[in-house]
């Protein structure tokens, strides 16, 4: 049983790529993961503080050159407590965003300079957990060198807005990322 489910997924993911012959074509999906490092300085101190993130996404091509898609984000704050500040804690950032997105147009099939719009929502925990709205956007391009590959480089503006369990008042703060990613497409 299990040696045909994956058989039959093999024949859907072949006949998808046999379809798109290129990344902006409508009807293909775009698989793709981003690692992203920030260094930003805190807005209630005179601190700076270093983000690593990993973020996998996966995007589908309603029209030529116009995408919708799904991308998470984990990051990881070593040494900074957001939530609830203790020396020496770590916080960990799991984020979910709707990110539509529109690619150029240029002579080149191998070069895709994009523009994203993200929203979604923020989970940060260091101790104690907060929650909230999180949007923001990506801009930069990618490039194919080879069919069916893609290498992305992007800056990233996200603003999150959150809010502590059994506590009113809202809090958060913008950050600025640059990523590289790896991704696939069919």
């Amino acid at each position: 049983m299990k040696h045909g489910v994956f058989v039959l997924i093999t024949v859907c993911l072949l006949s998808f790529a046999a379809h798109a012959q290129n990344l902006t074509d409508a009807g293909t999906f775009d698989l793709a993961g981003t690692i992203s490092f920030s260094n930003y300085k805190a807005p209630a101190a005179d601190v700076s503080y270093s983000v690593f993130t990993f973020a996998p996404q996966v995007s589908y091509f309603v029209l030529e050159n116009f995408s919708v898609g799904i991308s998470t984000g984990l990051g990881y704050l070593p040494g900074v407590s957001i939530v609830s500040p203790k020396g020496g804690e770590s916080s960990t950032v799991v984020q979910l965003f709707l990110s539509p997105a529109y690619h150029f147009a240029l002579d080149s099939k191998k070069l895709h300079p994009f523009v994203e719009g993200q929203v979604g929502y923020a989970v940060v925990t260091s101790g104690e957990a907060s929650s909230g709205l999180s949007y923001g956007g990506r801009a930069g391009v990618k490039f194919t060198p080879v069919s069916h590959f893609v290498l992305t480089f992007a800056g990233q503006f996200v603003s999150m807005r959150l809010r502590q369990t059994g506590i009113d008042q809202r809090f958060g703060w913008d950050y600025w990322t640059f990523g590289v990613g790896v991704g696939g497409y069919f």
